[in-house]
């Protein structure tokens, strides 16, 4: 479950990026982002949909398709891409937070900087992240 919900939280991170506009709010958005999945993981693990007057052939599969997972792991991937061209500090603390799932404490502990640094750090290699798939959409939308 833990590695679902941290994929799905980097999709989702890669989704949202957009939206995220800066600030000391950073690791309180991805924290949320995390959270939420594994809160979605957790309840579709518990639902069962009994509907004796629906065939179960005509009943959706909670799964996700193929097709969804081809997506995730595309969307994945771009944003390893991405993130592997930001420079070294900041993909540090990406790696500890998002990846490993490190307090901003513990992170910063590990780099052996403060805390505040750790979140900035953060904050800005979401922006980072953000401005490049934004060029990057920008060059694929002028492409014929």
């Amino acid at each position: 479950m833990a590695e679902n919900a941290l994929q799905g939280s980097w999709v989702k991170v890669l989704q949202g990026i957009h939206g995220f506009r800066g600030g000391k709010t950073a690791c309180h958005w991805v924290r949320a982002i995390v959270a939420n999945k594994a809160r979605d993981i957790r309840r579709a693990q518990r639902r069962v949909l009994v509907i004796p007057e629906v065939p179960e052939a005509e009943l959706k599969d909670p799964a996700p398709s193929p097709e969804d997972l081809a997506i995730d792991r595309q969307m994945l991937a771009e944003l390893r891409e991405l993130a592997g061209c930001l420079p070294e500090p900041y993909r540090q603390v990406m790696r500890l937070r998002l990846e490993q799932e490190l307090s901003t404490s513990e992170t910063a502990r590990q780099l052996g900087i403060s805390g505040s640094n750790a979140a900035t750090r953060l904050g800005r290699s979401l922006r980072k992240l953000r401005d490049r798939l934004e060029a990057r959409e920008r060059r694929e939308k002028k492409r014929p």
